[in-house]
């Protein structure tokens, strides 16, 4: 993702406060609404609508996100496009070529839209090539065609259904669609059920996504739904359409989330496209929300065909994103904040590891399990703290863990770092100075690191230093040993 300058940083403004996931809109918890719907709902009034999206990404790299609305139970579909790693669902994008229209879009070329490729979800399949439900392809005229500059990695896809017939509980369930893999049974993460929660319980449920079968946790989710919302837009009028918009504003309750940053990979922007789906993902609603317009009075778009050509969704046949883009008062990782993410930011954890979390250190549980520990520190190093190098002129977040001297590297220079402060053992022992462990000491355990990591680097091009051969290391790390202790 590209780089966004912290601009709320550098005119002094405050981050808002971090929200509580209730499903309700709290006074202070976001900035001013990202997207506001602008089309009367097609799938009735109250029952299948979106109204607002809010959100906000948040020092420790976690997205808060608030949409206004309701979810009529029974099947219908409220899905979340979510674009933040690297990659992406697209699989064609660029230069001339042409997709199937219907003579509503003037000019047919993709030029920097995209094509989403083959993908699964039972909501979410029908909006690339396979359009059938199952793990067999079944091909349509091609994918459908998102904005530029949209490549969604994710779809979060939620429904409501009393399974008990009436006993005045109902629960509503999410899936997790990894967008980046096809639809066939070889993938096993192309379609995981994440969890449940009661409706209207006026309280949140941490859930782990779980890849590979279960075997690798990537993330949390934490969510609640309140769907009583009785205010917002209006139903769409087919007799005068679209009708009177009604006021999206007034609502205030909806489908509330806090994803935390390792589900991101810690993006310093999060993308999300937000529509309303029949159960079968076949049949669109006309409630989008972008953060330009949403579908501009249209009825609901329907199946193929309608109105955007043969496939589900076509985003030239509307202007502006049909996305909107979710950021930070601060970069994630920048506790302090200053505007970047240093060793100022990483030495924060020096006295806080395995402590109680006091009050405004929530932000350094990176992994949010509920504590600080060595993890958060790694994830800090790993995916967040800045690195540049003069030699070759390449800089960026997230470098290795014996990089003392953040150049992306480990090499002579960081062995030094160490050799000059080996055996600190206090607690005190900061990153700079070789504490590549996170334990506040400089040990052997340190100099291993040195070892595992010397010679490798982060950079995008092949980097000029030669790594040595394994022997050579063993006598280079014993000679900088002996080299500590002459020094003592």
């Amino acid at each position: 993702m590209t780089r966004l300058l912290a601009l709320a940083v550098v005119l002094g403004l405050t981050s808002t406060a971090l929200a509580q996931v209730d499903g309700s809109l709290g006074g202070g918890e976001y900035p001013a609404a990202l997207a506001t719907q602008d089309t009367p709902t097609g799938f009735g009034d109250n029952f299948s609508e979106l109204n607002q999206a809010f959100g906000q990404l948040n020092a420790n790299g976690s997205l808060n996100l608030l949409l206004t609305g309701n979810l009529e139970a029974g099947g219908n579909g409220l899905v979340l496009f979510i674009d933040g790693p690297a990659g992406g669902a697209i699989s064609t994008g660029s230069g001339g070529s042409v997709v199937a229209g219907d003579g509503t879009t003037p000019d047919t070329r993709l030029e920097d839209f995209g094509v989403i490729g083959s993908i699964g979800g039972a909501r979410s399949d029908d909006w690339g090539t396979d359009t059938d439900g199952g793990d067999g392809i079944m091909p349509t005229a091609g994918g459908s065609v998102l904005d530029p500059g949209f490549d969604p990695d994710y779809a979060l896809e939620l429904n409501i259904f009393d399974l008990d017939g009436g006993d005045g509980v109902v629960d509503y369930f999410i899936n997790i669609i990894d967008l980046t893999v096809p639809n066939s049974d070889n993938q096993p993460n192309k379609d995981i059920f994440l969890g449940q929660h009661v409706l209207d319980s006026g309280s949140s449920v941490v859930q782990t996504y779980t890849r590979d079968s279960g075997a690798t946790p990537s993330g949390t989710i934490e969510h609640a739904f309140n769907n009583t919302n009785a205010a917002g837009v209006n139903g769409y009028d087919g007799g005068t359409p679209p009708g009177p918009l009604g006021d999206p504003t007034t609502a205030t309750t909806g489908l509330e989330l806090t994803i935390n940053g390792v589900f991101l990979d810690f993006a310093d922007e999060v993308k999300v496209m937000a529509f309303i789906t029949n159960g079968g993902g076949d049949f669109l609603a006309n409630q989008f929300l972008g953060e330009d317009q949403g579908v501009a009075g249209d009825d609901n778009l329907g199946g193929p065909g309608i109105p955007g050509g043969d496939v589900l969704f076509d985003a030239r046949v509307y202007p502006g994103n049909q996305f909107f883009t979710v950021t930070g008062a601060s970069l994630p990782g920048d506790f302090e904040p200053d505007g970047d993410v240093d060793e100022d930011d990483l030495n924060m954890y020096v006295s806080r590891i395995d402590n109680p979390i006091a009050s405004g250190d929530e932000k350094l549980d990176l992994d949010n399990d509920g504590d600080i520990d060595t993890d958060d520190r790694k994830l800090h190093v790993t995916n967040l703290l800045e690195w540049s190098n003069t030699g070759n002129g390449q800089s960026g977040k997230g470098t290795l863990l014996a990089d003392f001297n953040r150049d992306g590297a480990v090499s002579l220079v960081d062995l030094n770092a160490l050799g000059a402060s080996f055996g600190i053992n206090d607690g005190s022992a900061l990153f700079s100075q070789g504490d590549a462990s996170g334990d506040g000491n400089t040990s052997l355990v340190d100099l291993n690191a040195i070892g595992v990591g010397f010679g490798q680097n982060v950079f995008t091009a092949p980097s000029a230093p030669a790594v040595p051969e394994p022997a050579s290391l063993v006598l280079l790390g014993l000679g900088g040993v002996a080299l500590i202790r002459r020094r003592r």
